[in-house]
This record gives structure tokens, C-alpha cells and sequence, in this order.
């Protein structure tokens, strides 16, 4: 079963088109976690009427720290050697959270988080199951101490509080998966019940009858088969979909089916092999995956991740048979052996965790504001694409550490922080200018803060993360991105009343992140555009003119890691190819085409030749993120946007007053 289990996760992460869902393999892992560790329990409380924690939790800590912090220590090492500096902040904060086995919570904070959301994995991002499988470890045996103390039943009792822990975590990991699937996938409460599971399997003492082991055996081998085949990424998990594979470990841990052709699998020596590693190979296999990616220029061969494979089976042979078996069965075999082990665990644990926190608080750095003369520079950023003649840059600014926080105060004028906030200039023309949208609105606030000095306006900004401006109903499709689609009712309904309550904009500029609220289907596409035609054509129809911008090109590669890792070449290595980085369908574009008052501007030239959309340009890298623009980057487009708004002015027929 470990074998299986371990199997899964590596060709998951190896090769996700071979099995989509191998990831149910931590699912088994954590019934057999559950089952195995309650049966030692069970044993001790039988024996000696008692369970002693202390013994058990230094027995553990014996059999799983060594090798976790011999990994942590090796990926520490490797993410200085191997990773490029603008993610070690990150990869620190979690090789710490990883040490107190907090990496789950980590992750999940992270996938909740709007902007923490585009980060990329980490080599240690692993040690999510580690860390809710030790968190099982510290609380269950406590619920079964509580039960040995409530006398001679104590059987029952602990039989009842696993039944109430596996229901309640069960419901809750279906009800919070459906509201919040990317932080549901990592939290405890959302697994506990398996493990719970495999505890109550081992209470039971039950194994099947011998007229249906075999039976039992197969059926449970195919249900998490199943689960492997047809489980993917897509798949709202855990939720109720984990019973799949949860289900099938019970069944042929309850089989105990050791004859004919299982049997005879289970007895093959690689069999073997692997699932006394399957610990060890669950540790190493996942830093070599995010190393190779970062050390090879392109996309790992099929060769390359064979050889990933092998190397993470022989660091897993040689750090189990030259490092944790020692320590487990010589050095730790006597009391005092005990002590110095455990001790000499808990300085490596307080060392790694200091030494990653110091390395974490050591790469705060905040990207430095930009100098407004180099604003100036017409080959510096955006005009590098516009303008004749510039020379190659010579350096890039942000440079590779910052560029991923250069977000120009993105988040300032969000909903609710803020109902909105004016930039441009102070004393406001006879013009009323609203920017309204997305957190692709938020990343052109330095964008209106140049416009506003070159035009002489002052604009609003109306802004909420996932959620712009349309009548769609965006709440199904928020919910299962994880998002919090009331606050984008609240923001939605928020901007109806403002709007109303206040004389109409003159112009109302507006851009969202194309294509990722509705479902991406010909429905989807023609309610995105009937949304956005129904909220423009209320504000058109009170004098308002709309400006539209369509939205940033997509690129192929992961930009983050690309710039990081080319920085100056960037330009080069990561740009996408025309037309594949631009969109088929824009609903900017056709919602415009419908409407009188409308206009599209098409930003196509701020991010691309005749051939290719750039990653980099005039020495500023264009994106911190996957599609969000640089803080640096916005503040050089405002002479451009400034061009195209004019010209889209006297295309809807206004004569505004412009200060040059």
C-alpha cells in the first residue's frame, strides 16, 4: 500500500498527464498513518492500562524528524545554490513552517491570499501531509488518554469521540472545499477524519471474513485505482471525493488478503523496497522536481524526470540505510542513546527554524521607488517599444529581488480598505474621470498617477480583486476559484449606489482579468459580454462615455521564474509568440462594438512587437506576477495611455480640457 501510495504522489508530480490524480496517495498514506499509529496506541493502552505520551511522541519524533531535517538542511543549501533570489523570502518562510510542522496552515493562508496565490511551489511544499500527520500525532493520542480516564469503557468512549471527529471533519471538509477548494485542499480539519478513519479500523480489531478478503482486497485496490485515473487537478478536493480512495484503503487494510495474485504482488522484493522508502522517497523526490525546473533552461525531458526519479530512490536508499537506521536502531537503542538523539533533534530543529527565519526577514526588501527622471527617459520601460533607436538596457530595474513586490501599492484603494481614492491632480479639471475594475485596474494606479500630471485630471479609482464591473453573476464561479464572492456583491452593490448617489463621470475607463469569471464556454463568453453591456449602458445612458482597455497579453512560460532567472535576457527568453499570448476573444472588445459611447483602446503595444509579447522591456520587467503589470512598469505607460485616451476622446466626439 505505501508502495502504491508513494507511487502516485511521484508520478503525479513527474508526469500529471500520466495520472492526474496520484495525489490521492497522501489520502492512503494518511489511513495507514491513522490505522498503524492507533494500533501501537491500542497495544500500549491494553498492555498497560495506560498510554504513556511522552514515550510516544519521543518514539516519532525519532522515527521522523532525522530524515525530514536531513532534507530540509540538503533543500536549505539547494534553494541558496539553485533558486534564484527573488523567491527565497518565500521558500525560508516555508523550509520554517515546515520545520514546525506548520506548512499546511502556511499553504493555505497562501492560496487565500490574492497576491501570495501566484506563488510559485517550493521545494518543501511537501511537507503540507507531513505537517497534518504530525498534528494528528500530537492530538489524537491525547483524545485517548481522555477516554482510558473515563474508566473501564474507555473503549466505547474513544470509539465515539473518532466516530463524532470523523463526521464532523467530514462535513466540514465538504461544506469548506465547496466555498474555498485551494485553501480547503491543505487545512486539518479537512483530513482529520481520515485518519480518524484508519483509527477507527484499528478500534474495530475487525478484519474480513475469509469468504470475501479477496473480494475486498480487489475492490478496494480498484476504488483508489479509480481515483488515481479519474481524479484531476480540476477535482474539488478532498471534500466528498476523498471517500474514494479513503474508502479503498480501509477495505484492503480490513481485507488482510495476503493470498493469490495480491498476495503474491504484495510479497515481490521491489514491492518491498519501495514502501520501506516510500517515507524517505515522499521527501526527497519533490526538491529535486522544483530544482530541476529552476536549473533547466526549458522543459524537463522525458529522460531528465526518469533520472529525477532515480536520484530521489538513491538519496532515499542511502539517507535511510547510512543515516535514519542508524540513529533508530543503534544510537537510539539505549536510554541515554534516547536522550542525545532527541536532544540533538530539538537543536536542529531550533537551528533550521532560526537560520530560515533570519534568511526570511533578511530578504525584506520592498522595491524602491522609482526616480521620476528616469519617467523621463523615453527609451526606459513602455516607450522602449514606441520609440526609435534605444539602446539595450544595461539594467533592470526593479532588479531580480524586487521586481516580484513591485506591485505600486496595489492594494491601496481596494474595497472596503477604501471606497475610493483620487490620483492625478489635485486641483481637479471640469472633467469627472472614474477608473473602475479588477486588481488589473489596481495595477495601472501608477498609470493614473502619470496621467493625472500629463492630462491635468484627477481620477477615481474603484477597485476590488476579483470582481469588476458588470451585472453578470459572478458568485458561482468566485466560490469555486476559492474566492469570497460576497465581498464582490458587497463591492458590486456598493458601486451601484455610489454611482448613482453622485452627478455621472465623464469618462468611465474600465479593464478586468479577461476570461477568468465565468465559465470558459461560448455561455460564459456571451454572459461576460451581456454583463459588462447592461453596467456600461447605465452609466452611457446618464452621459457618461466608456473607455475600455483590453487586457494584458497571457504568456506560455511562468514569467516570475523566467525574469529571476534571465533578468536582462528576459526580453529574449521569456517572451510568448503572436497570436498565441493574445486573447481569441476579448468581451471588452465585443461589449464596445455593441454600444454607442463606448470605445476600445487595444494595449497591444504596450507589451508587444509585430512578433512577440515581451517579459521585459526598456530594461523593466513588465509583470511581478502571472498577469499582473509591474508598479514601474504602469508608471511608464502613462505618456502612452495618454495618446490613446486622447484619440479615443475625439472618437466618442469630447472635447476635453487637456493641460500639456
Amino acid at each position: 500500500m505505501r508502495a502504491l501510495a508513494v507511487a502516485y504522489v511521484v508520478v503525479v508530480h513527474l508526469w500529471p498527464g500520466v495520472l492526474a490524480g496520484g495525489y490521492v496517495g497522501v489520502d492512503v498514506f494518511f489511513v495507514i498513518s491513522g490505522f498503524l499509529i492507533t494500533s501501537h496506541l491500542l497495544t500500549q493502552a491494553a498492555e498497560h492500562g495506560r498510554v504513556s505520551l511522552m514515550q510516544f511522541w519521543g518514539n516519532r519524533a525519532i522515527r521522523i524528524l532525522p530524515a525530514a531535517m536531513l532534507v530540509l538542511t540538503v533543500t536549505a543549501l539547494g534553494t541558496l545554490l539553485f533558486v534564484p533570489q527573488a523567491f527565497w523570502q518565500q521558500f525560508f518562510r516555508e523550509i520554517a513552517a515546515s520545520t514546525m510542522y506548520l506548512e499546511n496552515w502556511a499553504l493555505a493562508s497562501d492560496a487565500v491570499d490574492y497576491w501570495a496565490s501566484e506563488n510559485p511551489p517550493s521545494p518543501v511544499q511537501q511537507y503540507w501531509s507531513l505537517s497534518v500527520e504530525e498534528q494528528f500525532y500530537v492530538v489524537m493520542p491525547l483524545v485517548l488518554v481522555a477516554s482510558l480516564r473515563l474508566g473501564r469503557r474507555w473503549k466505547l468512549w474513544y470509539g465515539m469521540a473518532l466516530s463524532t471527529i470523523v463526521v464532523v471533519s467530514f462535513i466540514h471538509s465538504v461544506s469548506y472545499t465547496a466555498v474555498n477548494p485551494s485553501g480547503g485542499y491543505f487545512i486539518t480539519t479537512t483530513r482529520v477524519w481520515e485518519f480518524a478513519s484508519g483509527s477507527l479500523l484499528a478500534l474495530a480489531a475487525s478484519s474480513a471474513p475469509r469468504v470475501i478478503s479477496a473480494a475486498a482486497a480487489w475492490i478496494g485496490m480498484a476504488m483508489i485505482l479509480a481515483a488515481g485515473v479519474s481524479f484531476s487537478d480540476e477535482t474539488l478536493f478532498p471534500s466528498y471525493r476523498a471517500a474514494l480512495p479513503v474508502g479503498g484503503a480501509l477495505l484492503v487494510i480490513w481485507a488482510r488478503h495476503t493470498a493469490g495474485a495480491l498476495g503474491w504482488v504484495y510479497r515481490l522484493k521491489p514491492i518491498q523496497f519501495f514502501g520501506d522508502l516510500s517515507y524517505a522517497i515522499y521527501l526527497w523526490h519533490w526538491p529535486l522536481i522544483i530544482f530541476a525546473d529552476f536549473s533547466w533552461p526549458t522543459e524537463l525531458p522525458f529522460g531528465g524526470r526518469v533520472a529525477l526519479a532515480a536520484l530521489a530512490v538513491l538519496l532515499s536508499w542511502l539517507s535511510t540505510r547510512f543515516f535514519e537506521e542508524p540513529i533508530r536502531y543503534r544510537i537510539a537503542a539505549t536510554p541515554d542513546g534516547r536522550r542525545r538523539v532527541l536532544g540533538a533533534i530539538a537543536v536542529g530543529t531550533i537551528a533550521i527554524t532560526s537560520l530560515s527565519v533570519m534568511m526570511w526577514a533578511a530578504m525584506e526588501r520592498s522595491a524602491e521607488v522609482i526616480d521620476p527622471e528616469a519617467l523621463t527617459d523615453r527609451c526606459f520601460g513602455a516607450g522602449a517599444l514606441v520609440t526609435a533607436g534605444c539602446p539595450p538596457a544595461t539594467v533592470m530595474t526593479p532588479d531580480a529581488v524586487e521586481f516580484i513586490k513591485d506591485n505600486g501599492g496595489i492594494g491601496a484603494c481596494h474595497w472596503p480598505n477604501s471606497g475610493h481614492c483620487t490620483y492625478g491632480d489635485a486641483e481637479r479639471g471640469s472633467l469627472r474621470v472614474a477608473a473602475i475594475g479588477d486588481s488589473h485596474v489596481s495595477a495601472l494606479v501608477p498609470t493614473f498617477q502619470a496621467l493625472g500630471k500629463i492630462l491635468g485630471w484627477g481620477i477615481d479609482v474603484y477597485t476590488m480583486p476579483g470582481c469588476y464591473y458588470t451585472t453578470a453573476d459572478l458568485t458561482p464561479m468566485l466560490e469555486q476559484s476559492g474566492r469570497d464572492a460576497k465581498r464582490c456583491t458587497g463591492f458590486l452593490e456598493f458601486l451601484k449606489t455610489d454611482l448613482a448617489a453622485n452627478e455621472p463621470y465623464d469618462i468611465l475607463i474600465v479593464t478586468h482579468f479577461e476570461g477568468s469569471f465565468l465559465p470558459p464556454t461560448d455561455a460564459g463568453k456571451q454572459q461576460e459580454i451581456a454583463g459588462l453591456i447592461e453596467a456600461w449602458e447605465s452609466q452611457i445612458d446618464r452621459g457618461t462615455k466608456v473607455i475600455a482597455l483590453t487586457d494584458v497579453p497571457t504568456y506560455d512560460k511562468n514569467v516570475r521564474t523566467c525574469i529571476s532567472t534571465h533578468q536582462l535576457a528576459a526580453g529574449v527568453e521569456c517572451s510568448s509568440a503572436l497570436p498565441d499570448a493574445l486573447r481569441e476573444i476579448d468581451s471588452q472588445v465585443e461589449a464596445a462594438a455593441e454600444l454607442d459611447g463606448a470605445v476600445v483602446i487595444d494595449t497591444q503595444r504596450y507589451f508587444c512587437t509585430e512578433t512577440e509579447c515581451l517579459a521585459l522591456v526598456g530594461g523593466v520587467p513588465v509583470l511581478f506576477d502571472g498577469h499582473h503589470i509591474t508598479g514601474t512598469y504602469a508608471a511608464t505607460l502613462g505618456p502612452l495611455l495618454a495618446e490613446d485616451i486622447i484619440k479615443a476622446t475625439r472618437e466618442l466626439g469630447m472635447k476635453p480640457p487637456i493641460r500639456r
